[in-house]
């Protein structure tokens, strides 16, 4: 076993320490510290919690959480429970729902606030199944404290008749309301929970479905909403709602594919302001019918999807084009300037897999802060096309080997004008289906953090002082990290649980207003497995035992070092000077500002 150095702190200040051997005992050695307080060894799980949803069985699926400026978290999941989900209704004005639909998936919005208390909670459900889309970017906060979620309603069953609550907000923004099965919606709440915006989205007139699907959510620098997707193109089917912005604006409606990418864009206040499909191909061509969108400093939108080999590729100078051809799907990237210019379109991926079937899928996209574009997913194709930019980068050249349905996860970065930076492989080897990326997030200081699933009892693993470290695992599956600074160095990957798990996302990382960041995971565990809890202390949601059934659901928070979680749980200490300002949460050691009855340590 190798350990690291340990990492102590007290009231947020670092205190020199190491290991000392006696005999058969390992022991730590501090430096001087005050011994009347609590003292921290290696802090990294802040926060790690089974979640009681009333049923014998988990959570269907989440989506990637979202953090308002404030502090207050939002999860937004689906779930098979229709009567029984723990629903809270603060009053006032805040939307409340108490059961579901009579069938199939419900969808449920929760609100946590700053102590990880949950303050609201509701379904948003119509007479039958609505969830939100199966992708880490169903939900986005705006520069005004506003929820944006997109799902879509299944009227799968005879009765009772569809309905779906919709609410009109006026002022010329998009309003649809025709209630087919299979059919999108876009909802908006305040950070209060006041519903602002409900509407349907899919078609402009017939009965028949456009074949739209949304899957990406983003808002740029303007607060406008910006919606990706993809779409179904058979001539006998309806248009999805399509709009030309004009200018430069990228603009095709009536494609030659038999499905493409959308890209859809609003006002602040709803107005429908751009739709196209994005056509790159013939009639041959198709897309998957997820793609993921991200918007930089600049407001130029980046989007990804995977598309089969025939795409027409644009190229402004310098960026990465790929022109090997060869068949399957690969990853396609898009971008579009802040006129609404396609700037640079190409194809990414190999030719060559041990299965019939090729799999290469994108799952999320993120833009560091200095304007590189970061791409990470699954593949199992052999050929893979990797690049390794030197300087330490982490390159796995090679898929791991598994069963027939190998595949692992890949990180891909580019520059903001294209230019091909890192590419690679990240998994493990085995007897099983092996690894993938679902979620990704980049924090201020550009490290970029990786979530996802393996069943290789060999994901590669690198500890790291301060973190959560966990280098095996004894069952077939586990929740993974892995953490990169900007160059492509590994700085951490470590398995998470035991038999712990999720579908499609339901990562996020959060920025702090002190320069620290959180990573927030939101999954399951198998009830027969050992899983690490943390309670945070300060009145947060905790249960350290599992639901009856076979699994529970489980939240999952980390921070890097020391961010936020110094001293005390439930007690907030000064960290700041003398004369610092009282309401600067960087003087806190929780990095947020105690309210006026929370329990308070300052120094002497």
């Amino acid at each position: 076993m190798v350990e690291n150095k340990p990492l102590c702190l007290q009231n947020g200040s670092k205190i020199e320490s190491q290991y000392e051997v006696s005999d058969d005992t390992i022991m730590f050695n501090i430096a001087e510290y005050n011994t009347s307080k609590p003292l921290i060894i290696d802090p990294s799980l802040t926060w790690s919690t089974y979640f009681y949803d009333n049923t014998t069985s988990t959570a269907f699926t989440y989506t990637n959480p979202v953090w308002d400026s404030n502090g207050n978290m939002f999860i937004v999941l689906n779930t098979y429970n229709e009567t029984s989900f723990p629903v809270i209704d603060p009053g006032g004005s805040t939307y409340y729902q108490s059961t579901g639909g009579d069938n199939g998936i419900q969808l449920v919005i929760m609100k946590f606030n700053t102590n990880r208390q949950i303050i609201w909670s509701t379904y948003y459900a119509g007479s039958q199944s609505t969830k939100t889309k199966y992708s880490n970017q169903s939900v986005a906060i705006d520069q005004k404290d506003n929820l944006y979620i997109i799902g879509s309603v299944f009227y799968v069953y005879g009765s009772p008749s569809p309905s779906f609550p919709l609410y009109d907000q006026g002022s010329g923004a998009y309003y649809e309301t025709e209630q087919g099965n299979n059919r999108n919606f876009i909802l908006k709440f305040s950070s209060a929970g006041v519903r602002l915006w409900a509407t349907m989205f899919n078609k402009t007139s017939g009965s028949s479905s456009s074949g739209l699907e949304l899957s990406g959510i983003a808002i740029d620098n303007n607060n406008e909403l910006l919606v990706s997707g993809g779409s179904y193109t058979p001539p006998s089917w309806n248009p999805m709602p399509l709009k030309d912005a004009g200018g430069s604006h990228y603009y095709v409606s009536n494609p030659g594919e038999s499905e493409t990418p959308t890209l859809h864009r609003f006002s602040e206040s709803g107005v429908f302001e751009w739709g196209t499909y994005i056509s790159r191909g013939n009639s041959g061509t198709y897309c998957g019918d997820d793609s993921f969108i991200a918007v930089d400093e600049s407001n130029n939108i980046f989007l990804t999807s995977a598309a089969n080999s025939s795409y027409s590729t644009v190229n402004p100078g310098g960026a990465y084009t790929d022109g090997s051809g060869g068949s399957g799907r690969k990853v396609s990237i898009f971008k579009f300037l802040s006129t609404g210019a396609l700037n640079w379109c190409t194809l990414y991926g190999g030719s060559s897999s041990a299965n019939s079937i090729i799999w290469q899928d994108p799952r999320d996209i993120e833009i560091a802060s200095n304007g590189d574009v970061v791409i990470v997913g699954r593949v199992n194709t052999t050929d893979f096309p990797t690049y390794d930019p030197g300087g330490g980068a982490y390159v796995k050249t090679t898929l791991s080997s598994g069963s027939t349905f190998v595949c692992d996860g890949i990180i891909l970065q580019f520059s903001n004008s294209g230019a091909r930076k890192w590419a690679t492989y990240y998994g493990g080897d085995g007897t099983s289906d092996g690894s993938e990326f679902w979620g990704l997030g980049i924090s201020t200081d550009n490290y970029i953090t990786a979530s996802g699933i393996t069943r290789s009892s060999s994901f590669p693993c690198k500890s790291k002082t301060g973190s959560y470290n966990q280098s095996s695992i004894t069952g077939s599956k586990a929740i993974v990290f892995a953490q990169f600074d900007i160059n492509g160095v590994r700085e951490w990957a470590s398995y998470f649980g035991d038999e712990t798990y999720y579908s499609s996302g339901g990562f996020a990382v959060k920025e702090g207003l002190c320069g620290e960041s959180t990573l927030m995971q939101c999954g399951t565990a198998n009830n027969s497995y050992s899983f690490p809890t943390q309670d945070p202390g300060g009145g947060a949601y905790y249960n350290a035992t599992t639901e009856s059934g076979t699994s529970t659901d489980v939240f999952i928070e980390l921070s890097d070092g020391s961010a936020g979680s110094g001293g005390t749980p439930g007690v907030w200490g000064w960290i700041g000077t003398v004369n610092n300002d009282w309401f600067e949460p960087c003087n806190w050691d929780k990095y947020s500002v105690p309210s006026s009855t929370s329990p308070v340590v300052i120094p002497g």
